[in-house]
């Protein structure tokens, strides 16, 4: 039992208390950008290319084509997905952003096996729930990427550190510990570390996915410079993805 005289604030002070550590988590890891290397600062900036020409295309920005917006509305799972798995990174929630980096993975897969086969697009959106969920469930999404020798944008291995990490509880996984010192914390406390790892696994899904939209029908005016935004941003993603992070100190 504790023996500190000091108690937490409750109710909606709490939520002050910890609105001003995430404000100043997120002015500290914003000052820090710029002096993380070269990947860092570049996978950020192309980020923002990459987003902001998706939330056009989810906006209906260069005109609105008309239909059931179903492309659109694609599009703007991923933009808002992103938008927020950047902003807890940014806060310092670094698991909470990788779960939704996880959550991207199984859109780009899922985009990229009706880029590969269209007539799978069409059966998945008229099927009902259960049957979509059965045909179409993550694993099943990849493994028929897998036999048709293709490889996922997110595959088994990355996909099952982005759960152990960021979704499921694991017994040897500790919450937001990117450093050297084996210390979890509750989140809003900068680590240049979970930065770095959320960036680089945010980035390189994004890229995925805007590869994916590019070949949507509707956006075949702007197909060009979508699919060159994400492959700058794929080339600039640094190395330190989340296996490079959790396999050198053997906590997964």
């Amino acid at each position: 039992m504790s023996t500190s005289n000091q108690t937490l604030p409750r109710g909606a002070a709490f939520f002050d208390i910890v609105s001003t550590v995430e404000t100043q988590c997120a002015t500290e890891s914003l000052g820090e950008i710029p002096k993380l290397g070269i990947s860092v600062p570049a996978c950020y900036e192309c980020l923002g290319d990459v987003l902001s020409l998706l939330y056009a295309e989810a906006s209906c920005f260069h005109g609105c084509p008309g239909g059931d917006h179903h492309w659109q509305r694609i599009t703007a799972r991923i933009v808002t997905h992103s938008l927020a798995s950047l902003r807890l990174a940014i806060l310092g929630y670094y698991d909470e952003s990788l779960a939704l980096t996880r959550n991207l993975g199984e859109i780009a897969n899922l985009m990229f096996l009706f880029a590969a086969r269209p007539d799978l697009e069409e059966t998945w959106r008229l099927a009902d729930d259960a049957t979509r969920r059965k045909a179409f469930s993550p694993v099943k999404v990849r493994c028929t990427l897998e036999e048709m020798n293709l490889q996922p944008p997110v595959d088994k291995s990355r996909y099952g550190l982005l759960c152990e990490v960021g979704v499921h509880l694991v017994p040897s996984v500790s919450p937001q510990m990117f450093n050297d010192h084996g210390r979890s914390t509750l989140g809003a406390r900068f680590q240049d570390e979970g930065l770095m790892c959320a960036f680089n696994e945010l980035g390189a899904v994004v890229a995925e996915c805007a590869g994916c939209v590019s070949v949507f029908p509707h956006v075949a005016p702007r197909r060009q410079s979508l699919q060159m935004a994400a492959q700058v941003l794929l080339n600039v993603v640094g190395q330190l993805d989340l296996k490079a992070s959790y396999d050198g100190r053997g906590k997964l």
